[in-house]
């Protein structure tokens, strides 16, 4: 019996840190992003000074996923300016991070309750993947809460010209 503990012991172990090394690399610091990280990839970014870049916008969540497309030709966006995300270019995006921030997570309604992290991009320096979920007390029971449950994504990233 010892045996077949000690088997399924190191089985389970093996298995749970192969998904350390799957998973992609968040900076989340407790549950909550850093924003001196977001600060310094954002500086990054700016200095590359792009000024002919497209970009789709994905927001993936309970109620459904939705997706925009960013143009943005010597420094002004190009395409469609009434997004529900007002997101018109990478500068938006960072901006969109911090609403975040201070919308929800210095709200003392969602303390303990948020998990926020940021993958970027390596080689240009945006915001690749957003998570961003919280739990807000339900209307019905006060005890328990609702989870929303948000991914935001920045694909399809292409210079032009």
């Amino acid at each position: 019996m010892k045996k077949i503990l000690k088997v399924c012991y190191t089985i389970l172990v093996s298995v749970f840190l192969m998904s350390l090394v799957s998973c992609p690399a968040f900076v989340v610091v407790g549950n909550y992003y850093d924003e001196n990280e977001l600060n310094k990839e954002r500086k990054l970014w700016k200095q590359n000074n792009f000024q002919d870049y497209s970009f789709v916008f994905v927001k993936k969540g309970n109620s459904g996923s939705k997706s925009i497309l960013v143009e943005v030709k010597n420094g002004q966006n190009t395409s469609d300016k009434t997004n529900q995300f007002k997101i018109y270019n990478m500068e938006d995006v960072f901006a969109y991070i911090q609403s975040l921030d201070a919308n929800y997570a210095q709200s003392d309604k969602y303390a303990g309750t948020i998990d926020f992290g940021i993958k970027y991009n390596k080689t240009y320096h945006y915001p690749e993947e957003i998570i961003f979920n919280y739990k807000e007390p339900s209307v019905v029971d006060e005890d328990k809460y609702v989870s929303y449950n948000n991914r935001f994504y920045v694909k399809s990233f292409k210079l032009l010209k």
